[in-house]
């Protein structure tokens, strides 16, 4: 008898532990999610590419890693949106149109790319997100696509691709961001670029580093501050469509340089119409001692009740000569605001 007692509570001894393990277990799966991968190709929400077998479905930021293997094609389909952190791809990964990835930041890297990536509708990369491993070579944003860029104070990366030129790069985010870098992956060959930061409170330099678009260049907002696309830099910008200075917004196409430096020279071509159409009394300005000009294949439109545009603005360490020359090839057209020719 009493060595039965005996192992009646070694067992629900042992029976308590492997509850607790199992308590332990799910509850940490609770709290910081489960890892999923595939096993097979399909659209992304389709539970039976998945495993383990999703709750919902399929996995979402919620959960942890978030593999699709080598050989399988996933496809995030038209009307369906996914938030995902620590994604890694190793297969492909294809967006659809009206389809749409968010990238969210998390504790590790939050999208790794061994293999394919294609994006036909939207990838937004969240403020702080990271991803690695995005080359031209395996990352295309097809005509339609859009990639948003959410990071408020710090630069961010964007994502090394081919652009197509119907393609569109959206930066939103930035609030106190102050100047671009190399780092930053600007040099690239976009398609279309919107600058839309309706809270950027301070002044944004992009150091001559955004010189090549192939489709159109709008800027819908610089909040209460203003955007620079060069400072200082001898550099031609080439732009295939059309330039647009909307609502409020603020452009220097090129800023003073440095006391006793050099006046550089600063050459924009544009393949479309140059609309401008901001109604900011302090307005934009084409140069503050350098030596612009500003090939327009298209049209000039002006229509910015109140707004102004400044094509030259002298300043005391510039040169005889020094100023902005506008070439344009199609009609010039005010039709309200003020430009001024400052000497």
């Amino acid at each position: 008898m009493p060595s039965k007692n005996i192992y009646s509570k070694s067992y629900a001894l042992e029976f308590t532990r492997i509850a607790l393990l199992f308590i332990f277990s799910a509850f940490t799966t609770a709290l910081f999610g489960q890892s999923y991968t595939t096993i097979k190709s399909g659209d992304w929400n389709d539970p039976s590419i998945w495993s383990p077998t999703h709750p919902s479905g399929y996995p979402t930021s919620s959960d942890q890693t978030i593999t699709i293997s080598g050989s399988h094609i996933v496809t995030i389909p038209a009307g369906l949106s996914i938030t995902a952190d620590e994604l890694i791809v190793n297969g492909t990964l294809q967006i659809s149109q009206a389809a749409g990835l968010t990238i969210t930041n998390g504790s590790a890297t939050d999208l790794q790319l061994s293999g394919t990536l294609n994006v036909y509708g939207t990838l937004k990369l969240s403020d702080q997100a990271t991803h690695t491993g995005l080359m031209s070579s395996n990352t295309t944003f097809y005509t339609g696509s859009h990639y948003s860029h959410l990071y408020t104070i710090l630069e961010g990366v964007i994502p090394s691709a081919s652009w197509n030129s119907g393609s569109t790069l959206e930066i939103n985010g930035y609030t106190t961001f102050s100047f671009a870098t190399t780092s930053g992956n600007w040099s690239q060959r976009f398609g279309n670029v919107e600058w839309n930061c309706t809270l950027q409170s301070s002044g944004i330099k992009m150091n001559g580093l955004l010189q090549n678009i192939t489709g159109s260049f709008s800027v819908i907002s610089t909040g209460s501050s203003l955007l620079e696309l060069s400072n200082n830099q001898a550099l031609t910008i080439n732009i295939a469509g059309d330039v647009t200075i909307a609502n409020d917004s603020r452009v220097y196409f090129s800023t003073a340089p440095v006391l006793g430096n050099s006046v550089e020279a600063l050459q924009i071509n544009i393949g479309g119409t140059f609309n401008y159409t901001s109604t900011h009394s302090a307005g934009s300005e084409t140069n503050e001692g350098k030596k612009t000009t500003i090939n327009i294949a298209g049209d000039f439109y002006m229509n910015a009740p109140g707004g102004k545009l400044t094509l030259s603005l002298k300043e005391s360490n510039t040169v005889a000569g020094d100023g902005t020359t506008f070439n344009i090839g199609g009609n010039f057209n005010l039709v309200a605001g003020q430009i001024f020719a400052n000497d």
